[in-house]
């Protein structure tokens, strides 16, 4: 957001959960940025087709206690958290890897079938060619957003229309599937 509001690139997406959104709407609002909604989802857990889990049609929190969760090295919420990690579910688990490059965290899934990762729906290209699957998981406060965000004022581009599109047209793939 910081990179936004300092003028060091034109456009931003952030994720958070829905719990926290008049945080970010406040800070959005004092950083005088705009923000368009993208979409709002609930978070999906994605596994190895080989996982002991993936003939599941739905996991709950406690059948992953004894699997390995890949956590994305970005957890953290600015000025809200003082460093600690934002609520997740299955927060008592022990067993964490911290990746921040995705190819990486989807590698790990395809070969160590114990691993698990909290999602965004992926789409099934994607899914293929990892031979991954993701399952529904309810838990407290699944619900996330994506947001565009810009400073306000913000004249968009040829090149960021186009970006834009291509955004948008990732999020249909996904967010018109059902997902058991």
């Amino acid at each position: 957001m910081n990179n936004i509001v300092d003028g060091k690139f034109n456009l931003g997406i952030i994720r958070y959960q829905v719990a926290h959104e008049q945080y970010f709407q406040d800070f959005l609002a004092e950083k005088q940025l705009c923000s368009d909604m993208i979409w709002e989802f609930e978070y999906l857990v994605l596994m190895s087709r080989s996982h002991k889990l993936a003939n599941e049609p739905v996991v709950n929190t406690d059948d992953l206690r004894h699997s390995i969760e890949i956590v994305h090295g970005d957890t953290v919420i600015p000025y809200l958290s003082l460093g600690k990690d934002k609520a997740q579910p299955g927060k008592s688990l022990r067993k964490r890897i911290y990746l921040y490059e995705r190819g990486n965290q989807f590698e790990l899934l395809s070969n160590i079938l114990e691993t698990f990762m909290w999602v965004s729906p992926i789409p099934k290209d994607m899914l293929g060619r990892f031979s991954l699957v993701q399952r529904k998981c309810d838990f407290p406060g699944n619900k996330y957003k994506d947001m565009l965000i810009y400073q306000k004022g913000y004249h968009f581009s040829e090149l960021d229309k186009r970006f834009i599109d291509k955004i948008y047209a990732s999020k249909n793939e996904v967010s018109f599937k059902e997902y058991n």
